[in-house]
């Protein structure tokens, strides 16, 4: 796999993401970010560069299960400059599902 552009056409939905709530961080610079406006509280927003999107309250469908909990997205550069993309995720449930369930499950991977 290279930075060439790829092109793929898939003609049936293979997931669904359903959020109430998004949180979105935006950190164009190298430096920690505190300011009482921005932050709503004063907490510090860390050194960047990187963008952050958080849904606390979501639901991923995926081959017709659900999965409910707390996801975030992060892209951000390595040290070497390479685009990576981090995921998270708590207070996962999966609870209709024939073959078990799972309950306040979390993980991640990058």
């Amino acid at each position: 796999i290279d930075n060439s552009d790829v092109t793929v056409n898939i003609d049936e939905t293979i997931a669904t993401f359903q959020f109430n709530e998004t949180n979105a961080v935006i950190n164009t610079v190298e430096t920690e970010v505190t300011n009482e406006f921005i932050t709503n509280g004063g907490d510090a927003i860390a050194a960047g560069p990187y963008v952050r999107v958080e849904t606390p309250d979501s639901t991923l469908t995926l081959a017709g299960n659900e999965l409910t909990g707390a996801f975030a997205f992060e892209q951000y550069n390595d040290s070497n400059g390479n685009s990576l993309l981090k995921v998270g995720a708590v207070n996962i449930n999966l609870e209709n599902n024939p073959q078990g369930k799972l309950v306040n499950g979390r993980g991640g991977f990058v």
